[in-house]
């Protein structure tokens, strides 16, 4: 079956965000995600205004390829553990999102395969407690299958714009807080 630009989009980011995609439609509406413009109101900060570590480029990029890792692989666990593994890299609004649409999978039979990889992470910083993470993630070998058949649900493309929001947690560490594929745009 063809698919639609747009759909193509969203289905290459299926393995960041499976529980998202599997329920949502090209709409960016529809993933329950903001824009980034919309996300922050602060002004964006410069290298020189970083003082504190906690606003390192280097911290967002690692606990932006620990998101990756993590929700690639949230099928292969049982459900119980997945709330503590999710919570370590993602925070509301799109926390209780992945929560609900992984039931779902589970439900459906679904389990996730694969994982993106990380092509050339951009990050800027709004404010002191807000990243924006740019990469074009190559999603070409992961997606959904069936967990009882191992039949490919979807897969992802070679070139998938992604824009990550992180908020800087009371911890000190950075979670995923909004993911949006940019309809319409390649990179």
């Amino acid at each position: 079956r063809v698919l639609t630009p747009c759909r193509r989009r969203l289905v290459a980011g299926v393995s960041l965000l499976a529980a998202v995609v599997v329920t949502a439609g090209c709409d960016p509406e529809g993933l329950a995600l903001d824009s980034p413009a919309e996300a922050a109101n602060g002004r964006r900060a410069n290298a020189e205004e970083r003082s504190s570590g906690s606003m390192s480029r280097r911290d967002v990029i690692t606990q932006y390829r620990n998101f990756l890792r993590v929700t690639s692989h949230l099928t292969e666990i049982p459900s119980h553990e997945r709330p503590e593994q999710i919570e370590r890299v993602a925070t509301d609004p799109i926390l209780p999102t992945i929560m609900t649409n992984l039931a779902r999978m589970d439900t459906a039979g679904e389990v996730l395969y694969g994982q993106p990889r990380v092509r050339s992470p951009k990050v800027e910083f709004e404010g002191s407690k807000l990243a924006i993470l740019r990469d074009c993630q190559d999603t070409s070998e992961s997606g959904r299958k069936k967990e009882s058949t191992g039949r490919i649900l979807s897969k992802g493309v070679d070139r998938a714009p992604v824009i990550v929001t992180f908020r800087l947690g009371k911890d000190g560490v950075w979670r995923a807080s909004k993911v949006s594929y940019p309809p319409g745009r390649s990179c």
